[in-house]
């Protein structure tokens, strides 16, 4: 049985407290892995800022597109989840990075067409190594997968460089495209 989009949306608001973010915009549409097209088949997603601490949050539905094992999320789909959501969580703090390791623990199966939450934080830094930590939570509270990560400071002249003859490439992560 599949959802529709109109269907979806409603259960990807945020709670009390969380500001809706269009993060990644500076990476134009439908260039994200993770956060592009709207596809209740496969993914969708809500980023948030918490305003209590400045965490990312972020409501994701994963739909029977994102299949792992029968009737479960692939793993893989959900460190891809854990591992953007851990990056802008340091991006959303003006400290543009990109991962250097990642590390995932899961905890549960995860059923597709399902509403989860994701919670990502940088935990510390030190020099140029932001250490993160990220969870994604079932509707029904319990963590499905937990994650920490490095992410390796940059500024944003050197990532421009990644990505040459983009025009939409900002001069800041805040910058709109």
């Amino acid at each position: 049985m599949s959802a529709s989009v109109e269907e979806i949306l409603p259960l990807l608001e945020g709670e009390e407290g969380w500001t809706r973010l269009q993060a990644p915009s500076w990476m134009g549409d439908r260039r994200q892995f993770i956060a592009g097209d709207h596809d209740p088949e496969r993914l969708m997603l809500h980023y948030f800022r918490r305003e209590s601490d400045q965490a990312l949050m972020a409501r994701v539905w994963l739909g029977p597109a994102a299949e792992g094992p029968p009737g479960h999320v692939h793993g893989g789909c959900l460190a891809a989840v854990l591992d953007e959501c851990m990056g802008l969580s340091a991006w959303i703090t003006n400290r543009p990075c990109l991962a250097g390791r990642i590390t995932v623990e899961f905890r549960k199966p995860a059923p597709h067409g399902c509403v989860y939450t994701v919670e990502a934080v940088v935990a510390s830094e030190e020099g140029r190594k932001l250490f993160t930590r990220a969870r994604i939570t079932h509707e029904t509270g319990e963590d499905v997968a937990v994650s920490e990560g490095t992410f390796i400071s940059m500024s944003m002249e050197r990532l421009a460089k990644l990505a040459p003859g983009r025009v939409d490439w900002p001069l800041t992560p805040d910058s709109e495209s």
